[in-house]
Formats: C-alpha cells, structure tokens, sequence
C-alpha cells in the first residue's frame, strides 16, 4: 500500500507538470500525451491516471503483452512497442504517433519515463555495464526527446523527464545510475534554454528510491557479482559493502 501511494504521488506530481502551467486546462479531452516506459511501475500508474481523465496516452512499452494488456484495460490509452535504446524503433514510435494524432495536431506532453538501475562499485563494473544504464536512463531519453520534438513545438507542450534525487546528490554503489540521472537534469537545463523561443517548457520529476520492478533482491545482486568478479577482488571490498546492497532493497 505504501508503496502504491508512492508511486500515485509521482504519478500526480507528473500530471501536474503536464497541465497546469496556470490552473485548470480546457479541453483537457483533447489532449494528447506520449509516455515511455508503460510496462510497470510509474509509467503505467500515470497512464491509468490521464486515462481517467480522458486523455489520449500514447502509452510507449517495451513489450507487445504490456501493449495488449493496457489496449484491453484503458479507453483511451493508444499503447506500441518502442524500445528507447533503438534509434529506428524511435523512428517507427514517430511514424506510428502522426499517423494517430489528427490533422495540425502535435503532443501536449512528453514524459520521458523509460528506466533500468544499474548498481556496484566503479571498480566492479565494466563499460559494458556503464552503457546499458546509459543508453536507457540518458542516451534513451535525449533521443526520444530530439525525434519527437517537433511535434511538441507544434503543440507548444512540455517536456517531462523523471530524473531522480540521484541526479542531485551522489551514492555509493550506484555509479552508474547517477552518471544516467545527473546527465538527464544536465540535458534537461540545456533544452529547456534551446525551447523557451518555441513556447515548450522542459521539466524534471526526481523521486526518491522506491523498490519498483525495476530493483533486483539482494541476492540476486550477489549472484551476479559473485559468478562474475574475482574473488580477490571482491573480499577487498569487505564485508562492509552489504550495507550498501542493503539500501538498494530497503
């Protein structure tokens, strides 16, 4: 249940962003909103909440079940597959969004939701490790953002990028998480300067830790850096970093 309401509160937070620059938005029905990352978690507690509210949510997923599942469950939600990691995929969510949205019409909102976490120690991960955060967390956001923005020009929307407080403060163990999540604000601050003559504002959501989909148990860390690294390597490190997976799973 905690976590539940956790999870609305983002999810509230990030309605907010999209349509109250000042009070309510008329029309509201006549919207049309594009959100990444819809198979779990936040992105499809926000597409249930606009869904309510009758807004047409391009409801982006990784996968063809979550597709199926939200086009039988939500109205008004207009869920495909779009890998954000996939340059021509992206391309193909564009061709798939304009070909949806009636004529002269342009998104009101474009909430960049896609996310994986990525945990260790710098000196236990490779750069393999570092580019599979990267290439969701940041490199998935800056490209979505880029194809899709002319359509939110049209529009005169927002742009909305869940970061999180790890893009303000560092931690221990998450490196590159919090590489992902402060490149994110950085490329946030950049656009927002580059849109304000085009009338798109640019925002940033940056929730705390909550243990969504997305987080792995403790153990199933363990295994992983444990069939992976070198014992030596690990036992440097000492008993004391389990205090560290710890927080991960809280």
């Amino acid at each position: 249940m905690v976590l539940y309401i956790a999870i609305a509160l983002i999810a509230v937070a990030a309605y907010i962003f999209l349509f109250t620059k000042r009070g309510r938005i008329n029309g509201i029905r006549e919207k049309y909103v594009l959100v990444t990352g819809c198979d779990s978690g936040f992105g499809l507690l926000l597409t249930e909440q606009l869904d309510r509210l009758g807004v047409k949510v391009f409801a982006a997923c990784l996968l063809q079940k979550s597709v199926d599942e939200i086009g039988q469950k939500y109205s008004h939600a207009i869920p495909f597959t779009m890998n954000v990691t996939d340059s021509e995929d992206i391309r193909k969510g564009v061709a798939f969004v304009k070909q949806k949205l009636p004529e002269n019409e342009g998104l009101w909102g474009v909430v960049n939701n896609a996310g994986v976490v990525g945990c260790g120690y710098a000196e236990w991960l490779t750069r393999k490790d570092f580019m599979k955060v990267l290439d969701v967390n940041l490199l998935g956001v800056i490209d979505v953002t880029v194809q899709f923005l002319h359509l939110i020009q049209k529009a005169k929307g927002r742009v909305v990028n869940i970061g999180s407080l790890l893009g303000r403060h560092h931690e221990t163990f998450a490196a590159p998480y919090v590489v992902s999540k402060f490149g994110v604000l950085g490329f946030s601050d950049s656009l927002r300067m580059e849109m304000r003559p085009f009338g798109v504002s640019v925002h940033n959501i940056c929730p705390g830790y909550f243990q969504t989909g997305l987080v792995r148990s403790a153990s199933d860390i363990m295994r992983h850096f444990e069939a992976t690294l070198d014992k030596e390597l690990i036992s440097r490190y000492g008993k004391e970093h389990m205090k560290e997976y710890s927080y991960w799973i809280a």
